[in-house]
């Protein structure tokens, strides 16, 4: 299943996160396990963004979400930020703010925020692109910086573009499957 308009309709504008909710049970109750919620038409922004994870967390907690924003109006780095942050609260996490960086979705973003992260000093042992491209160019940016991958750090693309395996070692990334 997939909750594509997880915000708002072009048709039918604006929802608030009560429909998202009885959506998502709706669909759990069918057998999804893994929920991408989407917001392909901009009507998303990081506060309404944090309020549908934060009631989709708390209501269906053994659900998958997965947050998968357009940048339809320039809000699309900002809603992913806003739901990471919405499930670290709803998990009772800590998170270390120095370790969200920029990959702008391209090689030479990932590989410049690879190395922001090296140079900030922080420890971290894994890292999560938001695409393939931006986890090639943090491979490269590691490499350069002398962390071996996996054994120094562990990187996980998204998306699963067929160059992912072509690198060495293999790129680890997510598919989800739209079709399922």
């Amino acid at each position: 299943g997939s909750l594509a308009p997880g915000l708002g309709w072009p048709s039918g504008g604006r929802c608030g996160p009560g429909l998202g909710v009885e959506s998502a049970r709706w669909l759990a109750g069918q057998g999804a396990r893994s929920l991408p919620i989407g917001d392909t038409t901009g009507m998303g922004n990081p506060r309404s963004v944090a309020e549908l994870f934060g009631q989709l967390l708390s209501a269906l907690p053994d659900i998958h979400f997965i947050a998968h924003f357009h940048d339809t109006r320039g809000a699309g780095l900002a809603n992913c930020l806003a739901a990471y942050q919405a499930a670290v609260h709803a998990h009772h996490l800590s998170a270390d703010p120095r370790l969200v960086v920029d990959g702008w979705h391209n090689f030479s973003g990932g590989y410049d925020a690879a190395r922001s992260l090296v140079r900030s000093k922080v420890k971290f042992s894994a890292l999560l692109a938001s695409d393939d491209s931006s986890a090639i160019g943090a491979m490269a940016g590691l490499r350069d910086a002398g962390r071996r991958i996996p054994r120094d750090v562990a990187v996980i693309g998204f998306d699963d573009q067929p160059d992912a395996v072509a690198q060495v070692p293999p790129l680890t990334s997510v598919h989800v499957s739209l079709h399922q």
